[in-house]
Protein backbone atom coordinates (compact mmCIF):
# COMPACT_ATOMS: atom_id res chain seq x y z
CA UNK A 1 0.00 0.00 0.00
CA UNK A 2 1.33 3.78 -0.68
CA UNK A 3 1.49 5.98 2.16
CA UNK A 4 -1.76 7.45 1.61
CA UNK A 5 -3.61 3.87 1.00
CA UNK A 6 -2.24 3.31 4.67
CA UNK A 7 -3.80 6.13 6.30
CA UNK A 8 -6.96 6.07 4.58
CA UNK A 9 -7.29 2.40 5.70
CA UNK A 10 -6.26 2.98 8.96
CA UNK A 11 -8.66 5.90 9.62
CA UNK A 12 -11.10 6.34 12.07
CA UNK A 13 -14.54 7.97 12.53
CA UNK A 14 -14.10 10.19 15.68
CA UNK A 15 -16.76 12.12 17.79
CA UNK A 16 -14.79 14.79 19.57
CA UNK A 17 -16.88 16.12 22.51
CA UNK A 18 -15.27 19.49 24.15
CA UNK A 19 -16.63 22.67 24.98
CA UNK A 20 -13.50 24.58 24.84
CA UNK A 21 -12.87 25.67 21.23
CA UNK A 22 -8.67 26.01 22.04
CA UNK A 23 -9.01 22.14 22.83
CA UNK A 24 -11.15 21.54 20.00
CA UNK A 25 -8.39 23.21 17.36
CA UNK A 26 -5.84 20.99 18.78
CA UNK A 27 -7.63 17.87 18.84
CA UNK A 28 -9.12 18.38 15.28
CA UNK A 29 -5.24 19.46 13.78
CA UNK A 30 -3.78 16.08 15.54
CA UNK A 31 -6.71 13.79 15.00
CA UNK A 32 -8.26 15.14 11.60
CA UNK A 33 -4.89 16.93 9.61
CA UNK A 34 -1.92 15.00 10.70
CA UNK A 35 -3.33 11.71 11.81
CA UNK A 36 -5.80 11.67 8.69
CA UNK A 37 -8.88 10.79 10.83
CA UNK A 38 -12.53 11.93 10.43
CA UNK A 39 -13.53 13.94 13.38
CA UNK A 40 -16.76 15.53 14.06
CA UNK A 41 -16.99 17.53 16.79
CA UNK A 42 -19.53 19.05 19.36
CA UNK A 43 -19.62 21.34 22.08
CA UNK A 44 -22.36 20.24 24.03
CA UNK A 45 -24.19 16.85 25.29
CA UNK A 46 -27.54 17.79 23.20
CA UNK A 47 -25.29 18.53 19.99
CA UNK A 48 -23.17 15.30 20.20
CA UNK A 49 -26.66 13.25 20.63
CA UNK A 50 -27.66 14.71 17.46
CA UNK A 51 -24.70 14.22 15.91
CA UNK A 52 -24.23 10.34 16.98
CA UNK A 53 -27.76 9.77 15.43
CA UNK A 54 -26.92 11.80 11.85
CA UNK A 55 -23.66 10.53 11.24
CA UNK A 56 -22.74 7.60 13.34
CA UNK A 57 -21.88 4.63 14.21
CA UNK A 58 -18.61 6.23 15.47
CA UNK A 59 -15.22 4.11 16.07
CA UNK A 60 -14.05 6.15 18.73
CA UNK A 61 -15.64 8.58 20.62
CA UNK A 62 -13.69 11.56 23.06
CA UNK A 63 -15.98 13.27 25.42
CA UNK A 64 -14.95 16.34 27.95
CA UNK A 65 -16.48 15.40 31.39
CA UNK A 66 -17.86 18.66 32.25
CA UNK A 67 -19.95 20.04 29.70
CA UNK A 68 -22.22 23.27 29.74
CA UNK A 69 -25.00 20.99 29.85
CA UNK A 70 -24.56 17.87 31.14
CA UNK A 71 -21.82 15.38 32.03
CA UNK A 72 -20.02 13.68 29.78
CA UNK A 73 -20.50 10.29 31.51
CA UNK A 74 -24.38 11.18 30.60
CA UNK A 75 -23.60 10.42 26.95
CA UNK A 76 -22.58 6.92 27.99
Amino acid sequence: LSKSAAVAAASLKILLVEDNPTTTMVMLRILGARLGHVVVSARCCKDALELFVVHGPFDVVICDIGLPDGSGYYLF
